[in-house]
Formats: structure tokens, sequence, C-alpha cells
């Protein structure tokens, strides 16, 4: 509500200016899906979360989700302002 995520700060951790951010170390990333991916394979590698069998699946769920999903849902929302 404060728009910090659009502080100059916060734009060194995602330059998108969008939620969400994470930095750790020196590794900044802004996607939330990368961000899971990381989280899972950085501090519990072996997870079932992220399988090591299922990873190429998840992989390819995860960028179909990105690229389909995720763009059909920007085009729903951004029709759905123009008519009001």
């Amino acid at each position: 509500m404060k728009r910090e995520h659009k502080s100059e700060e916060y734009l060194k951790v995602n330059e998108n200016g969008t939620i969400p951010g994470l930095k750790h170390g020196d590794k900044c990333i802004g996607q939330s899906r990368d961000i899971a991916r990381y989280l899972v394979e950085k501090f519990s590698p072996a997870s079932s979360l992220f399988a090591i069998d299922n990873q190429e699946e998840i992989n390819e769920l995860l960028k179909f989700d990105e690229e389909k999903c995720f763009q059909a849902a920007i085009k729903i929302v951004v029709s759905l302002k123009s008519v009001k």
C-alpha cells in the first residue's frame, strides 16, 4: 500500500518493481516461480515439492503456466478493465 516495491532499493531486487522479489546474498529473483524453485533447490533439494525425479516435468508445467496461463489471465484482466 505504501508502494515500497517502487522504491530505488527494491528495484535493485526486482527491476520490474513488482511483487514478489527475493534477495538472498547477491542473488536477486523477481518471479514467483523462480523464487519457489530457488528456495526448494537451495534449502531442501530432496523435497517432494520439487522431486529430482520430476524436475523436468515440473519445469515444463511452470513454463506452461508462465507462458500460457499467466499471459491469458493478463489479457482477461486488461479486457475487463477496458469494459468499465
